[in-house]
């Protein structure tokens, strides 16, 4: 591991710690909770977008930079994961467009596992090039599927 894949993943821990810290805060309906859910919600999307976008240069989701399937899975990794946190963002702050994101962050996770899965073959999902992308598609997609789930729950 170089040097700016270990930036990138501590920046990626310090923004989902702002998140979370946020998240906690908003569940607790302290002041300030929604300034910070928003900014460190927004930078983590924003993260995983611009990661996304320099797939063929350094990524944090696949270890190995010269295979051919590096690049379309970690652009569609970086930009499902990133309107996923969007998704999430907005249902928590009961703002309009959240369900709408959420399906789309359900189906991008979706297809970018399956096609992780079509790759791997027999091999285990944990072992391999892959394994830092399945260990961060298979929280979100838990994540936003429960998001999307809320949608449908009726009183």
């Amino acid at each position: 591991m170089n040097l700016t894949e270990q930036k990138m993943k501590n920046a990626e821990r310090s923004l989902l710690i702002i998140t979370l810290l946020g998240f906690g805060m908003k569940m607790l309906h302290l002041p300030t909770a929604a300034i910070i859910l928003t900014i460190g919600s927004v930078l983590l999307a924003l993260f995983y977008f611009h990661t996304a976008t320099k797939a063929r240069t350094t990524s944090v989701f696949v270890s190995d930079q010269h295979s051919k399937m590096h690049a379309p899975l970690s652009i569609m990794a970086g930009v499902a994961m990133g309107l996923s946190v969007i998704a999430v963002l907005l249902k928590v702050q009961h703002w309009p467009g959240a369900t709408f994101l959420a399906t789309l962050g359900v189906l991008g996770c979706l297809i970018t596992l399956l096609a992780v899965i079509m790759i791997r073959g027999k091999q285990p999902l944990s072992s391999g090039n892959y394994s830092a992308l399945t260990a961060r598609i298979l929280p979100t997609l838990v994540l936003v599927s429960t998001v999307a789930g809320m949608a449908f729950i009726t009183h």
